[in-house]
């Protein structure tokens, strides 16, 4: 099974988030395109899509902030997408540390780091 490669990030012109084929255009400017057309993006906040959807089949990218479900209790704890070492990582942050979750059993999108950071 082919994942699909796909990025979203902030346009430089107003701000709204574009999903698409990331370029990056005479050497130095990143582009997302998308329909044909190609925007001009914000590079601190370029994710990649990491092939998985939250419960409500919302796709999940890098940067993310989740909520999950550890088999217990809802809202157990709060999830951030990031890319370590070559593998998407689903990181807990704790107010004390950080850690890593092996497999949350139901996750759902509650915003990103870049729109939600009060969500940390």
């Amino acid at each position: 099974m082919k994942r699909e490669i796909l990025f979203r990030a902030k346009r430089i012109d107003n701000g709204e988030w574009v999903e698409g084929d990331l370029h990056v255009i005479d050497c130095k400017h990143p582009h997302i395109h998308c329909n044909g057309i190609s925007y001009r993006i914000d590079v601190n906040t370029i994710g990649q899509f990491t092939g998985l959807t939250d419960k409500n089949g919302v796709k999940i990218f890098e940067g993310y902030i989740l909520k999950f479900d550890d088999g217990e209790n809802w809202e157990t704890g709060r999830l951030v997408v990031e890319f370590i070492n070559g593998a998407f990582n689903f990181c807990c942050f704790h107010p004390e540390q950080k850690e890593f979750i092996d497999e949350p059993r139901i996750i759902e999108v509650i915003g990103n780091i870049h729109d939600n950071p009060e969500l940390l």
